[in-house]
């Protein structure tokens, strides 16, 4: 493959200089070049006239004219333009000229460069250089190879693969870790090393790092707890109630114990139980859900499993001892007969947020039955 002399094609016999050993490999220094931003005629010409045949695809016509030269027209004094087309698949090569106005739009030309000279001086010649250990100007090319990109700025040429440069190895935290070593990018490679050295990365479990409440609109590496005042975009919804406050229902959607108006619990409509929670009905009454506030639907749950609330019409919620008590809570007020109050309420069990007189949680009566019963089987074994 490649160029052959003279002897070796146009003639109808093959001679013996014809013949070869081994392959010969032409222009394996070349690189391929590809440009896809504006090409106009002109920089077709400089193309042309600095690399060589050029393939170029015309956007217009949808195919590709490898151009090889150029003239002017006597005639009209047009630029016309010489190229190679291929009609098809498996179609021949056909000559061609080119020449209109305006000049069809050119999406990308494609050529092969000889591979830059080194740099000898920190100036850049004409057509550029290859950045070396003793001269990189800045815009000289980077070299390719770990070996020859040694005692380079990495912020002159960037790490490559099996780079050897101390700057390119990946941060360990040690002492011998270069001032520049390149940062791991994960939360797992990060660890070891100080946030001064490698900022924070998400899912960072460094105390320094820990996801805080949004304190702005870019959130940072490692996250943030969307705020009633900043939610940037990608933020972790809060997992407590009264953090909710001020976000709205489309960025952060309901939690349990959720302090917001819309996500208050209404009664509930079906077996599955909402991230809000709702409140037990006799129809409905899924794990999880509060003891209705409605003495209509507390006839329905026992007293072990919904303590009284006033006006309740069950027989043991009946007597005005449990309401008097009621009236002046203490710390010592049984829970189960007086539920905690909204605000105000002195009891330890009615510090939790949401466990107001229509939040208690249903408790299921057949874990407390177990509770009860079994000890005393146990008696009588």
């Amino acid at each position: 493959m490649g160029i052959s002399t003279k002897q070796c094609y146009g003639g109808t016999s093959y001679v013996a200089a014809c013949s070869s050993s081994s392959c010969t490999a032409y222009g394996k220094t070349l690189r391929m070049n590809i440009i896809t931003d504006t090409i106009s005629e002109s920089r077709l010409r400089s193309l042309l006239a600095r690399f060589g045949p050029v393939n170029a695809f015309m956007s217009d016509l949808n195919q590709f004219y490898l151009f090889y030269g150029w003239y002017r027209n006597p005639s009209d004094q047009l630029t016309t333009y010489r190229y190679l087309q291929r009609g098809g698949s498996g179609s021949s090569l056909s000559l061609s000229t080119l020449y209109q106005s305006p000049f069809p739009k050119i999406g990308q030309a494609i050529f092969f460069t000889e591979p830059p000279t080194d740099c000898t001086s920190s100036s850049i010649p004409q057509f550029g250089c290859k950045c070396t250990s003793t001269n990189n100007p800045t815009g000289c090319f980077c070299p390719t190879t770990p070996e020859e990109l040694l005692n380079i700025q990495k912020s002159q040429c960037s790490c490559i693969a099996d780079d050897q440069r101390p700057s390119c190895q990946t941060c360990t935290g040690a002492a011998s870790d270069a001032t520049d070593c390149t940062c791991p990018t994960t939360y797992a490679g990060v660890t070891g090393n100080l946030p001064s050295r490698c900022p924070c990365v998400q899912g960072d479990q460094r105390p320094s790092c820990s996801v805080q409440k949004c304190t702005s609109s870019q959130k940072p590496p490692q996250g943030c707890i969307c705020s009633g005042s900043y939610q940037p975009t990608g933020c972790t919804c809060p997992q407590v109630g009264v953090d909710t406050q001020g976000l709205s229902t489309s960025t952060c959607p309901c939690i349990m114990n959720d302090v917001r108006s819309q996500c208050e619990p209404t009664k509930c409509t079906s077996l599955d139980l909402p991230p809000q929670s709702c409140l037990c009905t006799g129809d409905f009454n899924p794990d999880g859900c509060f003891c209705p506030d409605d003495v209509r639907d507390m006839q329905y749950f026992s007293l072990l499993e919904c303590g009284c609330i006033p006006g309740d019409l069950r027989e043991e919620c009946k007597g005005d001892e449990p309401y008097n008590e009621c009236k002046n809570i203490t710390v010592s007020t049984s829970v189960t007969l007086c539920p905690c109050l909204k605000t105000g309420d002195p009891r330890s069990a009615c510090k939790e947020a949401g466990k107001d007189a229509s939040g208690q949680t249903r408790v299921v009566l057949s874990v407390i039955a177990a509770a009860v019963v079994l000890p005393m089987l146990a008696l009588f074994c």
